[in-house]
């Protein structure tokens, strides 16, 4: 495994992230780089925009079991970045997204594929837009798992 010492210590003073968390999310998106499933630039990009252990591991993981689940289909990296690049919101806003759904879904033992969360964010992505002022996704996310949970995915 690579030194990501330096990593975890800028993410731990910024986000108050737990180490251990940030390495093993961080050595998973090493492993697929290892794999082939994800570039170096797109786990750069990937890191720098999330501030959350939780928003980056919950990322990493959900590419992880769509790259296992369907080695044929599309990449789960190339599915998630094409909705964030036709999406006005961010990298950023879209990983913050993720984490919360992911959290939840891990509070009530649930497990949710990529496909899955992506088309949850993309329907709390048009009802943030519809908002006014616009809203953010991830509010938007946590009032639809509110109103409706995690059944609605």
């Amino acid at each position: 495994m690579k030194n990501f010492s330096q990593v975890v210590e800028q993410k731990t003073r910024t986000s108050g992230g737990n180490a251990m968390l940030w390495m093993a999310a961080l050595a998973q998106g090493e492993s697929l780089i290892d794999a082939g499933v994800l570039s170096s630039e797109v786990f750069s990009e990937i890191l720098d925009a999330v501030e959350d252990v939780h928003a980056f591991g919950g990322c990493m993981a959900l590419i992880d079991e769509h790259a296992r689940e369907f080695p044929h289909e599309p990449n789960g990296v190339e599915l998630f970045m094409a909705c964030v690049e036709q999406s006005p919101f961010a990298l950023g806003a879209w990983l913050e997204a993720v984490g919360y759904i992911c959290d939840r879904a891990c509070a009530r033992k649930s497990t949710l594929t990529l496909e899955e969360v992506l088309a949850y964010l993309r329907q709390c992505e048009v009802q943030a837009l519809q908002e006014m002022p616009v809203g953010t996704l991830c509010r938007a996310v946590v009032d639809a798992l509110d109103q409706y949970g995690l059944e609605e995915l």
